[in-house]
């Protein structure tokens, strides 16, 4: 928000109550004093024309207090003008970087949501090649299993061959024996 202060000019009567004068203004402004007390027109060589009598130096001093004052309000206005353009400019900074952040933590946010999304993906793939590997081991043991039962099975079949082979062998001996006999 600008607030204005306006300066005017304060209409001040003079002694002899012309309402339209400001006697003391134009003293005030042309520093036209008689015996330090009072302004008038000769004082003013001819700049204070309207004032008809006196101007009393209370009320110049009146009028340059308000003036003073009113210079002094001015400039305290024009200071807190420009701390407000600096504040306000600070605040326009500060949205910007809320609003940069606030990008950022949407982009990290994403990121976080496709990170989690992988992580779950990897996690259902762990899972799948966990059970292909444990169905692949069943598989493994099972042929081991079946291995060695042929293993065995081939291990019995030598042996009955082999007590066929000594049993024949030993018909043979026999035989030729009964053979050589006859």
């Amino acid at each position: 928000m600008i607030m204005t202060i306006i300066i005017t000019t304060f209409n001040t009567p003079s002694v002899a109550g012309d309402w339209h004068c400001d006697c003391a203004g134009a003293c005030f402004d042309h520093q036209c004093y008689v015996d330090s007390n009072s302004c008038n027109n000769v004082a003013c060589s001819g700049q204070c024309s309207c004032c008809t009598s006196a101007c009393p130096q209370d009320m110049y001093n009146s009028i340059y207090n308000l003036k003073q004052q009113l210079a002094t309000a001015n400039q305290n206005y024009q200071t807190a003008n420009q701390n407000y353009q600096t504040a306000n400019q600070n605040y326009q900074t500060a949205n910007q970087n809320y609003q940069t952040a606030n990008g950022k933590l949407s982009t990290c946010n994403s990121n976080l949501t496709n990170a989690n999304q992988n992580y779950q993906s990897a996690l259902g793939t762990i899972d799948t090649v966990t059970k292909a590997r444990d169905t692949c081991c069943t598989r493994a043991t099972t042929l081991a299993g079946g291995r060695d039962k042929a293993i065995a099975d081939l291990n019995t079949i030598a042996n009955v061959r082999r007590r066929f082979f000594h049993n024949d062998n030993q018909r043979r001996f026999f035989q030729d024996d009964d053979d050589r006999r006859k």
